[in-house]
């Protein structure tokens, strides 16, 4: 039987919802592998869950539907959950499919935000698998705009993740909207039409700059209008008083509607409002963009927003958007340095060759959820030159907001580099390490360490140096080597993020 119905962009369960009122929750899609070795990520086609269905089949491939004239029922498949087959589906290892399953609503919200690019599967596909899920939700790291209650103060620390029963009484109204058909945008959209008089401010000509403004030094001043045009458009909103104070030609350039067009193009300010996009070249043509970003900003700040926008708003700026975001931080990573295929977690575990003190991300889980929880990692280890470490060089990534170590640098006296993990490079940021290098203070959550200090020879214990990372108020805990200088690190990371550290 397949893990229950609960998208992983948005976090409802379409078991609670009524099929009548809301049909577009019943629409799913998923990215999916085939057996164990598998490593080409699939997006499967569309498929409509009846209610009473034990079992949810999909078309294989993206471009085929659940009712599709002449599809092969025996092409169709199961997705078993988020973990590839275990031993006891070794034999059907050819036909096991696993994956993670979204709306087909939230699915081309994520490709809405990736526009003009098309979605990377692969990189998508190795943050599912590093992301800390449970046997039926991805932990993202928030909480799905209250469908998942727990402690804000301890969240997101993992022991407060508690999921809502059927059973609850509890509804959030606008959790249950399409987030892709939006009525109220629909009709706003009808009502935002440049009027017949208002033809002139459509093409309306720019101020003409006297004989002695044009001899200036204003280097815009040699630019047609239309260039200067397209210049602000690639001008974040809140730096344009800066830009127009900077240059009087630039200043008495009118904001036309392209510009303000622009505000809504994708990766800009009101990118989750881009149902205009979708309407024909004519009836996109009499969009008055710069009457619809002055009521939509306003909507926004005043929170006069409608139940499909709120659904809308809440997956796009607690999932979607960071997703994205973190999509293209990944491709700026090295390869995983330092990558070990030696079996040296059962010599963590029994002791055989060396003592190791370990820090985990999983010690900061409530011990009643580490058993749900999985994620793929991969070992790595590297062996430090008995030189002295100078410095520290910590690659941090954003993820969802919050900054994680993805990997170490070690700077030897004699420059050399001894890497451990995913490098960022030109973004790394450097600690000092003034005596011998015993071990490390670190700050850590469930998902990844945040946080790192060196511990030296010459301080006390509890006496940190500078940090790299943000430790905000998480316990900071300190790893330290038993022989003295650190000389063997080892490590394990997910696909991005550092999850243990050990020191023998």
């Amino acid at each position: 039987m397949s893990a229950p119905l609960i998208c992983g962009l948005c976090g409802v369960d379409s078991r609670r919802i009524s099929p009548d009122h809301n049909p577009w929750s019943r629409y799913y899609r998923a990215i999916y592998c085939v057996g164990l070795e598998s490593q080409e990520p699939q997006l499967s086609g569309l498929t409509f869950h009846r209610r009473g269905d034990e079992i949810e089949y999909l078309p294989p491939k993206a471009y085929q539907r659940f009712d599709d004239e002449g599809l092969d029922p025996l092409s169709l498949i199961t997705i078993r959950g988020f973990r590839p087959p275990g031993a006891l589906e070794l034999q059907e290892d050819a036909s096991y499919a696993w994956g993670f399953r979204f709306h087909d609503s939230c699915w081309k919200l994520v490709e809405q935000a990736s526009a003009p690019d098309p979605v990377n599967l692969k990189l998508l596909w190795r943050i599912l698998l590093s992301v800390p899920h449970t046997a039926t939700l991805p932990l993202w790291g928030h909480n799905f705009g209250g469908l998942y209650l727990g402690s804000r103060r301890d969240y997101p620390r993992g022991n407060n993740f508690v999921i809502i029963g059927s059973s609850s009484s509890l509804i959030i109204p606008s959790a249950y909207r399409d987030p892709l058909e939006v009525p109220e945008l629909t009709t706003r959209l009808a009502q935002q039409r440049i009027k017949t008089g208002d033809t002139a401010s459509l093409n309306a000509k720019p101020i003409c700059l006297t004989a002695s403004s044009t001899r200036s030094l204003d280097p815009f001043s040699v630019l047609p209008v239309e260039l200067r045009e397209i210049i602000l458009t690639y001008v974040a909103t809140e730096d344009i008083l800066s830009f127009r104070l900077s240059s009087r030609v630039i200043a008495a350039t009118r904001l036309s509607q392209y510009f303000f067009q622009s505000r809504f193009w994708a990766r800009r300010e009101l990118d989750f409002f881009f149902d205009a996009f979708l309407l024909s070249p004519a009836e996109k043509a009499g969009i008055d963009w710069r009457e619809l970003y002055r009521s939509s900003k306003a909507r926004i700040k005043y929170n006069m927003v409608g139940l499909g926008e709120r659904n809308r708003l809440r997956i796009w700026k607690q999932t979607v958007r960071p997703l994205t975001q973190a999509i293209h931080e990944i491709t700026r990573l090295s390869e995983l340095k330092g990558k070990s295929e030696s079996d040296w977690p059962q010599e963590l575990a029994d002791g055989a060759q060396a003592t190791w003190t370990s820090i985990e991300t999983s010690q900061c889980l409530d011990p009643e959820l580490v058993g749900d929880i999985t994620r793929q990692l991969y070992r790595a280890e590297i062996e430090l030159p008995s030189s002295k470490i100078e410095a520290i060089h910590v690659s941090l990534i954003d993820f969802f907001g919050v900054k994680y170590i993805s990997g170490l640098a070690f700077e030897t006296e004699h420059g050399e580099d001894i890497e451990l993990g995913y490098i960022m490079p030109g973004s790394e940021e450097p600690l000092l390490v003034e005596a011998s290098l015993e071990g490390f203070h670190v700050a850590v959550d469930y998902c990844g360490f945040k946080a790192i200090s060196p511990y030296t020879s010459q301080h006390m214990q509890s006496e940190y140096l500078d940090w790299v990372g943000d430790k905000e108020d998480l316990p900071v805990r300190t790893l330290r080597c038993s022989e003295g200088a650190v000389r063997r690190i080892r490590a394990t990371f997910d696909g991005f993020r550092m999850q243990s550290l050990h020191l023998p």
